[in-house]
């Protein structure tokens, strides 16, 4: 998993016509097709790309063209109000924001802080603010391999809901290993 440190920020412009517009409209907001907003998302999304180069937030993959999105690390079906919330926005691959994985998943602790997004606790292991090095152990040096036992419940959560303990995930952890792919991680 990455660790970021480098959420979009928004202008003065875009940062009102969040707060004004698009907050008040909770999940909705993120539908929107009006050319404002679209071109608030690609923004968001170029930002995201290339903060984590062009790389999966969660498993760290190649980004493939058509094969990503961004994420709501707190999904916004269920706190819209923290859609376009910089540290609740990652790009994911289609794999780890399938529905089969984390998709619309809650990741929030209870209670849930409504008004400040970063005062809230979360089941998994976060990009932004957690270190994935405190949280994931291994049982290789290639950090293929997870030590789940030793991994903090955050992280245990997170290998859970993004099926990281299957074959495919531990297939795709090889060959970015193979391929000398730069990992947050080590």
């Amino acid at each position: 998993m990455l660790n970021l440190f480098d959420p979009v920020i928004y202008t003065a412009d875009e940062q009102s016509f969040v707060d004004g517009t698009l907050k008040p409209l909770k999940e909705e907001a993120w539908k929107d097709q009006k050319v404002k907003t679209k071109s608030l998302r690609n923004r968001i999304s170029t930002h995201t790309i290339i903060a984590q180069g062009s790389r999966c937030a969660y498993c760290e993959s190649p980004l493939v063209k058509g094969a990503h999105a961004i994420e709501h690390i707190a999904p916004k079906g269920l706190y819209g109000m923290f859609s376009f919330e910089p540290y609740n926005l990652v790009t994911a691959c289609t794999s780890c924001n399938s529905p089969h994985n984390k998709g619309e998943k809650d990741t929030v602790k209870r209670p849930v802080n409504w008004w400040d997004y970063a005062a809230n606790r979360f089941k998994i292991v976060h990009p932004y603010f957690d270190n994935p090095n405190d949280h994931f152990k291994y049982l290789d040096a290639d950090k293929t391999m997870f030590d789940t036992p030793s991994c903090t419940a955050e992280a245990q959560e997170t290998i859970k809901m993004m099926h990281w303990d299957e074959t495919w995930a531990y297939s795709q952890r090889v060959r970015n290993a193979r391929t000398g792919q730069p990992h947050q991680m080590r």
